[in-house]
């Protein structure tokens, strides 16, 4: 598995889903971006970065303006400090392109995190929600080069039509949204599988659940944990918004985030 190794204080958010119809959200999290520049080593953006994803060629060509803005406070961020993306289940088609137009790196989707002697696996959190039948055949579909390659043969204006309708059927399901329950739930086996693949790691920290908890677990007498990182949601239900700090002292949940002089 491909490892990163970064030192100091990581910063780590994931679940954002920037899009043109949560104004609050994106602004809080362009608050967040300003503030992690001064104060982090380094941002690892743990996937659905954005609601959707349907091209690298039309958000570097022809973005809307709300991607527009996203894209420049991402820039803005990675002048300063290392950026890092890992693929979500609505971003996975985002692509190294992208990546180096922001400045940032592209991770691949699964990874061993090494900060300061802690190893950690990171990932979306997506692919241990094995039960869920139907989403995981969706997945193994969605990832093959071949189908993407398809896609991204088709015009600009019928891909942009395809996001559009994506957008408008989400829209209306939006302003019931608590935590997403859809989702499946991560389940113990694919988190064992993992651990007994792995039995160097410490520890875990994806997203995806929208369910932000510090788990601790033991596996073949070997002491583990699994930390769930927030969702960010400031427009339609609850507020919502966080990010964990992952240092020689290792993570620390920031739950409930909240902007300056909000």
């Amino acid at each position: 598995m491909n490892k990163l190794s970064l030192t100091a204080n990581v910063y780590l958010a994931s679940d954002i889903h920037l899009g043109p119809s949560i104004p609050h959200t994106n602004q809080a999290f362009y608050q967040f971006l300003a503030q992690a520049a001064k104060q982090a080593d380094s941002l690892i953006l743990v996937g659905d970065i954005f609601h959707y994803w349907i091209g690298d060629d039309i958000a570097i060509r022809q973005p809307e303006p709300w991607l527009a803005e996203a894209i420049l406070h991402l820039q803005t961020f990675a002048k300063h400090k290392p950026l890092y993306f890992v693929h979500g289940n609505r971003d996975f088609l985002m692509g190294h392109d992208f990546a180096r137009y922001i400045g940032a790196t592209l991770l691949p989707e699964q990874t061993i995190l090494e900060v300061d002697g802690l190893q950690i696996y990171l990932s979306h959190g997506d692919e241990l929600c094995t039960d869920d039948k139907g989403f995981m055949l969706f997945r193994q579909w969605s990832r093959k080069a071949w189908l993407q390659k398809l896609f991204f043969k088709l015009p600009m204006p019928w891909r942009i039509n395809i996001a559009n309708k994506a957008r408008k059927q989400s829209n209306s399901k939006q302003a019931a949204v608590t935590y997403d329950t859809s989702k499946g739930e991560v389940t113990e086996s694919a988190v064992r599988a993992i651990y007994q693949q792995y039995p160097e790691l410490d520890g875990m920290i994806h997203g995806h659940t929208h369910r932000p908890q510090m788990h601790q677990l033991n596996i073949d007498g070997k002491a583990y944990w699994r930390l769930v990182l927030p969702d960010w949601e400031l427009d339609h239900s609850k507020p919502r918004s966080g990010f964990v700090i992952l240092n020689k002292n290792g993570p620390q949940l920031i739950n409930h985030w909240s902007p300056p002089n909000s």
